[in-house]
């Protein structure tokens, strides 16, 4: 199962974000599956953790973190820590924020 398959509802604000970065078609679809296939190879994908009724579980989906500096972030009893942008990520957030610029 890719890491990518999507389980539940995505809130109506995120639905929209996400369209708009869909409609955009900033990658050629070669590229796209360039991209696809690196960040699967690059990104330390691991199972997700939560604690629920004070039993701690690993759950099916596959996370990273990033961010633009070292930050950490708690839900659900359990903490992540921002990992640095790597250059495939960093090529993909500047090209959709210099789209969404344009679409303002």
């Amino acid at each position: 199962m890719s890491p990518f398959t999507i389980r539940r509802k995505t809130p109506k604000r995120q639905v929209s974000v996400l369209a708009s970065v869909v409609d955009l078609r900033i990658l050629a679809s070669c590229e796209a599956q360039d991209y696809f296939e690196a960040l699967l190879t690059t990104v330390p994908w691991r199972n997700d953790e939560a604690v629920i009724c004070g039993k701690r579980i690993v759950t099916a989906r596959k996370v990273a973190w990033y961010g633009d500096s070292s930050f950490s972030y708690t839900y659900s009893g359990t903490t992540k820590i921002a990992l640095p942008w790597t250059k495939e990520l960093r090529t993909l957030k500047s090209r959709v924020e210099d789209e969404l610029r344009k679409s303002d």
